[in-house]
This record gives structure tokens, C-alpha cells and sequence, in this order.
């Protein structure tokens, strides 16, 4: 399945002429997907949020984040991609073959929506609790996962992804869950 025929564009981003990535070459809006589902981020969000601040994404280019905080990065120099768990703080190196791979098999594949995009749970929430999602806004479990929070519809509520990250960011050591070999 294609990236477009399963996600579509709900809110384009802040910059609204903004495509995916110069580095890509791709022709896709950047904005929300899916009400949140999916965020593909804009370079001026991208800078701000992960590159100043950030030692751990350095090398990466992020091309999206979850509605669940989920970061999803391509490693310049190593030329892989990553999935970042941030609510686990959990980093999975994903083997696939370039951006296409990664939009249309990937993102798209069954697992992953299971997984990591968590479409059906991520729906169940935003009902339960009547959420619309504003761009860059995500699903954030109270307490975080890695601090013993349980995850079940209840316990989320919704928060801005920088915030979420500054404060998730005071509790990782990337040198722990990036290998750079």
C-alpha cells in the first residue's frame, strides 16, 4: 500500500509550503496525518526541536514523529533508519531500503501500524476523551511508561511534543540506546 492511499494530510504544517525533506527528494506535504496519527516535520520544526537542542539526533535526519511521540529518523552517516520509542525509551534500528521503502512498506506494513503508529488504540483514546490534536500535539501517557506509568486509554492525556521531549530528554543518555558502530 501507498503512504498516500493510507495517510491523509489534516493539517498542513506551520510553513505551509514545507515538503519532505530537500535530503529525500520527496513531493509530501508536511503536517498531520490521520488527526495525529502522523506528523512529517518541517525543517524549521525539525531544527528547532531536535537539532539545536539535542546531541542525540545530530546525526539524523527526523522525518516524523507518531501521535504517540515515536520519533522516526534516518542516520545521515550510517544510512539506517530508527525507530525512537521515547514514552519506552527504547531505540530500534529498522533495515529498509531508502525513503520509499520507508514510506510505503513500512509505515504502511500491518506491524507497524500495530506496533508503533498504534492506529486503532490511537483512536480508541482520541474518542474516549473527544481530543483533536493541533499540529505537533501527541498522546502522552501520565505517568511516562518508563516511570512505571500503565498504559490504558485513561491515563493519557494530550501535551505538545517539545515540552514532552525536554522533560523525557532530563532521563536518556543516547550514548545508552544510539549504536553509532
Amino acid at each position: 500500500m501507498q503512504f498516500s492511499e493510507k495517510f491523509k494530510l489534516t493539517k498542513k504544517s506551520q510553513n505551509s509550503n514545507a515538503i519532505l525533506h530537500d535530503v529525500f527528494g520527496l513531493d509530501i506535504q508536511c503536517g498531520q496525518y490521520n488527526d495525529g496519527l502522523l506528523y512529517i516535520l518541517d525543517d524549521d520544526y525539525k531544527n528547532q526541536l531536535f537539532y539545536e537542542s539535542n546531541e542525540g539526533f545530530k546525526a539524523n535526519e527526523v522525518i516524523a514523529i507518531s501521535g504517540f511521540g515515536n520519533v522516526f529518523s534516518y542516520d545521515l552517516d550510517l544510512k539506517r533508519f530508527y525507530v525512537f520509542e521515547v514514552q519506552g525509551n527504547q531505540i530500534y534500528y529498522v533495515d529498509l531500503d531508502g525513503i520509499d521503502d520507508f514510506l510505503n512498506n513500512f509505515l504502511t506494513h500491518e506491524i507497524i501500524e500495530d506496533d508503533y503508529l498504534k492506529s486503532d488504540y490511537f483512536n480508541e483514546i482520541i474518542s474516549y476523551h473527544h481530543f483533536n490534536l493541533q499540529l505537533t500535539e501527541i498522546l502522552i501517557l501520565k505517568p511516562y511508561k518508563f516511570l512505571g506509568g500503565v498504559d490504558n486509554v485513561e491515563s493519557y492525556s494530550k501535551g505538545d511534543f517539545s515540552v514532552f521531549l525536554d522533560l523525557v530528554n532530563q532521563n536518556i543518555s543516547y550514548d545508552a540506546v544510539i549504536d553509532r558502530s
